[in-house]
């Protein structure tokens, strides 16, 4: 099993708002320490920063986290399904991520969690069910790094699979 990174790119429009809350919370602090006033604020946007994560993120997306670090990917993508669900019923947690603290990178929960879906479903041997999804995903996110290499690995291996068995025959 190959592990592999991928770079998450912040969206540059989110320092708009870490900047201004960053700022906000250590003006509040300028009155009662001007020394300590940016430690006070930035340990305040640290605690709100990650304390907004446990009450928007549903759990399930720590269970998804571990499933995938034990391999098992079939439960991860039970695990997806739901967080997919989750975000679909409340939309709004996508689209104002940023400014919740949550997530500032550029690619949204759902389309995170649908790469992350069809990576599971490579994994489980279901390439056509992966390339499905990958397809889909960059017909609904056309600058997804993430599917279009992928998708592009895939087409690859698939074809220098078929001429081998053509050149064996």
């Amino acid at each position: 099993m190959v592990n592999f990174f991928i770079r998450r790119h912040m969206d540059p429009l989110a320092l708009v708002p870490l900047i201004l809350c960053f700022g906000l919370l250590s003006w509040a602090f300028y009155y009662r320490d001007e020394r300590l006033c940016i430690v006070y604020g930035f340990f305040l946007y640290l605690v709100m920063a990650y304390g907004l994560r446990f009450i928007f993120i549903p759990s399930v997306s720590f269970n998804t986290r571990k499933f995938l670090g034990e391999q098992n990917y079939v439960k991860a993508i039970e695990s997806i399904e739901q967080e997919l669900d989750y975000f679909e019923r409340k939309k709004w947690l996508d689209k104002y991520r940023i400014w919740l603290m949550i997530s500032w990178s550029n690619m949204t929960f759902r389309e995170a969690l649908l790469c992350s879906k069809a990576y599971c479903l490579l994994q489980s041997r279901k390439v056509s069910a992966a390339r499905s999804l990958y397809a889909d995903i960059l017909e609904a996110y056309p600058q997804n790094a993430v599917a279009m290499a992928s998708l592009n690995t895939i087409e690859i291996i698939t074809q220098s699979v078929r001429e081998e068995m053509l050149a064996d025959m």
